[in-house]
């Protein structure tokens, strides 16, 4: 193996440096992201430097110095003006390095009690972003109590793996950064995007093994420029991170090592940022109290880096050139991310006090915003609680709760993705069933928000809905319940839900409650309650039973789905409807149309009916009580009809029952009973 410059590697096909070669690399390729240096406790400092620049050299990297004064009997080095930079990758300078109490602990290893950086800047294309131009500047950087390694062996000439190398040998009690400054800039004309951040007081403690015990950062302050449209203004408090480890993150970086790390790893475990603040020059504003996270921890070799480097690349291309992404670039895009969040882990996290306000717009105000635990891809809980807004008109609206159970990200990325490629799938009914996979339950309480050209809000007090389903099979378990209200005034004339809301009413409440379930110890579906109530209108209660129910049945494969579906029976639907006052109403409005007593026009529906089912009861005498009970229900008011339905034969094939009711529901009456329930 050769070095970039072509020369000869010893060490059995390793590279060996110095670890002054070593921080170089690690300086040009991390910016901020570590400190440390140290230089050989002896009189051969000025020759190790000279002989740093030469080896940096041979690796194509331009690296010069000014005055280095050491100190044997202090144990002190100083080194003036020190500057590296690498094609393509970078430049970093230090106005000055100066190390105190340097020492040889053991054998291959090196100490300093106290390293200072004075006036540290790096810059160059972010490792992540290509495209865009990173700059770090720290005016001071002190480091104490800072073990590290003589010398390092890489079998690779790239920084990353170098990097690795120096993060895992290396040991450093803190780092203070007084103070420091980040810029970024990307794009073009329109396109140009500009951030300038000023932190605070920062500290590092206990750094060993890329593991680091704690990082507090004071505050931070957030410029956002390069075009008017973009224009912003942010702010931040404390922010501390404890329990981190750097090397899941660089591994992602040296794709040898990425595929190495296939175990979970602990990368935070814990993140709390407090008082954040958000002006646009637009007019939008937006702050939260607290954000916290806690055990998030990633598998490199899970995440697919290559692609998302290539794809971040492309959608950079894309913005430069001012025009909106392609389909397929969006779809890669969104497929890349799913991946991630299939190798990420998180025990939980959490926002507080969030407020946004959009001039002329709307305002929002959220009392928190908590994720549960993610894992295996899969989200067990995203809540959002205490919502509150106002629109630009001045109507009010609120949220007390919303939550998603058992959401899964990486699936709902990837199914986005193929309806951005294919927007025909948004409207497949099939794409229901694949929607199931994607989150387990749904909550929704004390909604409240207005209704256009009414002065009285809609009410939703209750949804809830949730389910077990194998991804994208239909679900073993279901459980639907609703309560709310809202002002009959909204609902459009002629709508279904207006023709079933009486006269006179104002508010009309509904009520809906729906559960099925499947046995698999006796291969049967029940589906109970089925009920339906709405105000002054009507009630309905339901059941049903299905037989003959295999587990295929609810396979993510439609064929197998289907040829189960097609051995499923009915065993038994019940129905009991209760007229609460529509029927007596829409009787009456009737009436008056017609010009006719309603009780002429009751009778003359209950002859109608006796006329058309009469026939019937003659040929089947069993369905002589049903079809009295239905006469009965319609003769007289607020009352009623409960029936029972079976197999008149030993089996009653679903299907058979579906396409009967599909084509000629008349049809099904000879292949059932139908039984009159007694209701109390």
């Amino acid at each position: 193996m050769t070095a970039g410059a072509g020369k000869p590697v010893s060490g059995h096909g390793l590279m060996r440096k110095t670890f002054l070669v070593a921080l170089a690399a690690l300086l040009l390729a991390g910016g901020a992201g570590y400190f440390g240096l140290i230089f050989y406790a002896d009189y051969e400092a000025r020759r190790q430097i000279d002989t740093l620049i030469a080896s940096l050299a041979a690796d194509g990297v331009t690296a010069r110095h000014g005055d280095v004064d050491f100190d044997v009997f202090d144990r002190r080095l100083d080194v003036k003006d020190l500057s590296v930079e690498a094609p393509g990758q970078g430049t970093v300078r230090i106005a000055l390095l100066s190390a105190r109490g340097l020492d040889q602990p053991a054998a291959g290893r090196v100490a300093a009690r106290e390293v200072e950086i004075r006036n540290l800047e790096a810059e160059g294309p972010l490792p992540l972003a290509p495209k865009v131009h990173g700059r770090f500047v720290a005016p001071l950087v002190s480091l104490t109590d800072f073990v590290g390694p003589a010398q390092v062996a890489v079998a690779s000439p790239q920084p990353w793996p170098l990097v690795l190398a120096i993060v895992e040998a290396t040991r450093i009690g803190r780092i203070d950064i007084p103070a420091s400054t980040t810029s970024t800039a990307t794009g073009e004309a329109t396109t140009r995007v500009e951030t300038d951040a000023t932190y605070g007081p920062m500290t590092l403690e206990r750094f060993e093994g890329g593991k680091i015990a704690r990082i507090g950062v004071e505050s931070t302050k957030l410029q956002i420029g390069g075009t008017p449209a973009v224009a912003a203004q942010g702010e931040m408090g404390a922010v501390v991170a404890e329990n981190i480890d750097i090397v899941p993150l660089l591994a992602l970086l040296d794709p040898e090592r990425r595929r190495r790390e296939t175990d979970f790893r602990i990368v935070y475990g814990s993140l709390r940022a407090q008082d954040y603040r958000f002006n646009a020059e637009n007019g939008t504003t937006e702050q939260w109290a607290v954000m916290s996270v806690r055990d998030v921890a990633l598998q490199p070799s899970g995440v697919p880096a290559e692609e998302l480097f290539t794809i971040g690349q492309r959608i950079s291309d894309v913005a430069a050139q001012g025009r909106e992404p392609a389909p397929q670039e969006i779809a890669d895009l969104l497929t890349g991310i799913a991946g991630a969040y299939d190798a990420l882990r998180i025990g939980s996290a959490s926002f507080e006090g969030l407020e946004t306000r959009e001039k002329d717009g709307p305002t929002v105000a959220v009392r928190s915003i908590a994720l549960g635990k993610l894992d295996d891809g899969r989200l067990d809980l995203l809540a959002v609680e205490g919502l509150t807004g106002k629109e630009a008109d001045g109507a009010v609206f609120r949220l007390d709760r919303l939550a998603l159970g058992g959401l899964h990200p990486g699936n709902t990325l990837r199914f986005a993705a193929q309806v951005a490629t294919s927007p025909a799938l948004a409207r497949d009914p099939a794409t229901l069933i694949a929607l199931i996979g994607m989150f387990a339950s749904v909550e929704v309480s004390g909604l409240e928000a207005p209704i256009p050209d009414t002065t009285e809000p809609a009410r939703l007090d209750t949804l809830s809905l949730s389910w077990d389903a194998a991804d994208g099979a239909v679900p073993t378990r279901l459980a639907f319940k609703l309560r709310g209200s809202g002002p009959t005034a909204g609902l459009p004339p002629g709508s279904p839900m207006a023709l079933m809301v009486p006269d006179g009413v104002s508010r009309a409440s509904l009520s809906v409650d729906i559960a099925a379930r499947w046995n698999p110890g006796d291969k049967a579906v029940v589906v109970e309650p089925v009920y339906a109530e709405m105000s002054d209108s009507f009630a309905l209660h339901g059941a049903a039973r299905l037989s003959n129910v295999e587990a295929a049945a609810f396979s993510p494969d439609p064929t197998a789905a289907l040829g189960a579906a097609m051995a499923a029976n009915v065993d038994m639907v019940q129905l009991t409807l209760t007229d609460s006052g529509l029927y007596d109403q829409k009787l009456a409005e009737a009436a008056r149309e017609q010009g006719v007593p309603p009780e002429m026009l009751r009778q003359l529906f209950a002859g109608f009916a006796e006329m058309l089912l009469g026939p019937m009861a003659g040929d089947r005498p069993d369905l002589d009580p049903a079809v009295q009970a239905f006469i009965g229900f319609l003769q007289k008011p607020m009352s009623t009809l409960s029936l029972r339905i079976t197999p008149r034969a030993q089996t009653l094939p679903l299907l058979t029952a579906i396409e009967a009711l599909r084509n000629d529901p008349a049809s099904l009456i000879d292949q059932v009973n139908v039984q009159v329930v007694d209701t109390p």
